[in-house]
Parts: C-alpha cells; sequence; structure tokens
C-alpha cells in the first residue's frame, strides 16, 4: 500500500477492492472496499449520491445515519440511502472495528450523476 504525501496517521483507513489489470472496480457497477475504524476513531464519511450498505466484520460500534443511531456488532448489515449524512463509530478503545462497504458509485459514476461532498473533520477520541 502505498500513502499519498498528503496523508497522516490520522486519515481514515478506506481500502478498495480493485481489478489488479484496470485498476478499477472489481464489478463495473459496485464498488467494494473496507474500512477501519481505529479504536475510539469516530469517521464522518463524505455524502454522496451512491447508496451503500456496511457489513460488520469485525468489532462493535454505531453508525449515525442522518441523526439516527445504529448499532452494529460483527455479522450485522447496516444500509445507506443516497446523500445521508453518516458517521460510523468504533465502541472499543482497545480493538479496530472493519466494515465492508458495497456502494454503486461505478454505476453511477458510468451514467454520470455520481455526486460526493467533500468531507468533514474524522477524529480518534483521546486526541
Amino acid at each position: 500500500m502505498v500513502m499519498s504525501e498528503r496523508s497522516t496517521k490520522h486519515d481514515p483507513i478506506h481500502l478498495m477492492f480493485v481489478n489488479p489489470e484496470s485498476g478499477a472496480s472489481l464489478l463495473e457497477t459496485m464498488c467494494f472496499s473496507v474500512r477501519m475504524l481505529r479504536p475510539g476513531e469516530e469517521v464522518i464519511v463524505p455524502r454522496r449520491s451512491a447508496s451503500a450498505v456496511f457489513q460488520a466484520l469485525e468489532g462493535e460500534g454505531e453508525s449515525i445515519i442522518d441523526d439516527q443511531a445504529f448499532a452494529w456488532s460483527q455479522h450485522d448489515t447496516v444500509a445507506c440511502p443516497t446523500f445521508a449524512q453518516v458517521t460510523h463509530r468504533n465502541a472499543s478503545s482497545r480493538k479496530p472495528a472493519f466494515l465492508l462497504q458495497v456502494d454503486d458509485g461505478p454505476l453511477q459514476s458510468k451514467l454520470g450523476f455520481y455526486e460526493e461532498e467533500a468531507a468533514r473533520g474524522n477524529r480518534v477520541s483521546g486526541e
């Protein structure tokens, strides 16, 4: 993994699964990625036109979607509608949490109507 020169240890960790030959999304219409939430981390996801589904792979926490909190732990699934304000929080102060994200961003990009707002500040508790 290569980090950009502007990345810091406090940037959210969000890795996309890509086609190794083209660098594009694995599927032409869906994006598969994993978010790692550090212990105590809260990540504010940019508002976007793509809808998404989050599957908790490990850990526990909560996702706040348009001011409604949804607690999750391993194997739980949370759906997120388009243009929702989303914040993910890791409930543990000792262990990371991992969320698989599947969204329709590639399809919307191909159709020419994908939109995304700039991300707001993210933080790790205790810092």
